[in-house]
């Protein structure tokens, strides 16, 4: 963690992946409005940032959290007005490549996930690449969870806008949208 003080009303906390991890459990989870989130960076600001150097004579305070590459900054700014300006919580679209070596495990890890994640806020494509089959989703939301008994059917998971723009330029599209759902119905076991 380290911390940069910008102006005399504003600082800069940069976290790591580990840190936020650590912390509060993952990026997603970093939300002002959920309590454990509340005292996690209530107690940060107090452990990590000096009064002396910060004081709080402000009537609120601005908490901004945007990621960076390896982690997050969490900018503080002080707000002196008494009618702050409103800002909106910005999603990130993730892009997740899980690349298969054969079609039997691709279709099983496939069915596993169609029943295992939200498939309404997930695009998803499938492609022939190399030897391979990639299934590239595209989310606002963390599946990281979801995709953690995926790797025993696919060979790697990739999480990388530059992979997947490479697989969606230089592979063979099988299924240009909503595979995840197409697959997992037509193969649905009962």
């Amino acid at each position: 963690m380290t911390i940069d003080t910008i102006d005399e009303n504003r600082i800069k906390i940069d976290l790591t992946d580990d840190e936020i991890y650590l912390l509060f459990g993952g990026y997603e989870k970093i939300d002002y409005s959920n309590e454990q989130s509340k005292r996690t960076l209530n107690l940060l600001f107090k452990k990590a940032v000096p009064s002396d150097e910060f004081p709080l004579d402000c009537r609120k305070l601005l908490i901004e959290v945007k990621p960076i590459s390896g982690g997050c900054s969490i900018y503080v700014t002080k707000i002196y007005k008494d009618k702050p300006r409103r800002y909106k919580r910005v999603n990130i679209k993730r892009n997740y490549i899980l690349s298969f070596s054969s079609s039997e495990n691709m279709i099983t890890g496939v069915c596993e996930l169609n029943r295992n994640i939200l498939c309404e806020n997930v695009k998803s494509e499938l492609y022939k690449f190399s030897d391979n089959y990639c299934v590239i989703i595209n989310t606002n939301t963390n599946i990281d969870d979801a995709l953690t008994h995926i790797k025993e059917y696919c060979s790697d998971i990739y999480k990388s806008d530059i992979i997947a723009s490479k697989v969606a330029e230089y592979g063979v599209a099988i299924c240009s949208e909503k595979a995840i759902q197409k697959i997992g119905e037509t193969f649905k076991t009962t």
